[in-house]
């Protein structure tokens, strides 16, 4: 397993993000039938990994590259969401 491999597994989905996935699911189930989706996910299963192992050190260094902008992203955007909040919500005030 690849030095990024490690750190991006443990992936936590939100409520939204699943049944914005079920969703999708749901439309793309009614346009082909159940056997297609079952043979493509098997098609899929079977030739991810084979190209994962393949192309190991590509992949995870453009994950590493993905993972890095991501995270830039997130800190703006969580400076920025900070720098919105009320200053008299301090964490030192206790009841």
């Amino acid at each position: 397993m690849g030095q990024y491999a490690k750190t991006l597994l443990p992936i936590y989905l939100d409520q939204h993000q699943v049944v914005i996935a079920l969703w999708l699911l749901s439309i793309i189930g009614s346009l082909i039938s159940f056997f297609t989706l079952l043979y493509i996910g098997i098609v899929i299963s079977i030739t991810v990994p084979a190209l994962y192992n393949k192309f190991e050190d590509r992949v995870d260094r453009y994950a590493g590259l993905i993972r890095q902008k991501f995270s830039k992203h997130y800190k703006i955007a969580d400076e920025s969401v900070i720098s919105r909040l009320p200053r008299n919500l301090s964490k030192d005030k206790d009841p």
